[in-house]
């Protein structure tokens, strides 16, 4: 079955989603010069969105549509 762009939310159960939280991260390195004592920062290419989630206690087909939409987006 082929994946579809944009994805849509399984349903849930309840009063649905409970607490979604979204969280840009970017690599950062510091370090400090022991000659001159002063901070040197090297910006890297990594970036990435962490997501967290609360969804109520559901039955198991409801939570395996939730893991098979989570697993579809690939990350």
């Amino acid at each position: 079955m082929a994946i579809i762009f944009p994805r849509v939310l399984p349903p849930t159960p309840g009063n649905g989603i409970i607490r979604a939280e979204l969280v840009g991260q970017s690599v950062v390195g510091s370090t400090l010069s022991p000659f001159t004592l002063q901070e040197q920062v090297q910006v890297g290419q990594g970036q990435r969105w962490q997501m967290g989630l609360s969804i109520p206690p559901m039955q198991r087909d409801e939570a395996e549509a939730w893991v098979t939409f989570l697993l579809s987006l690939n990350g």
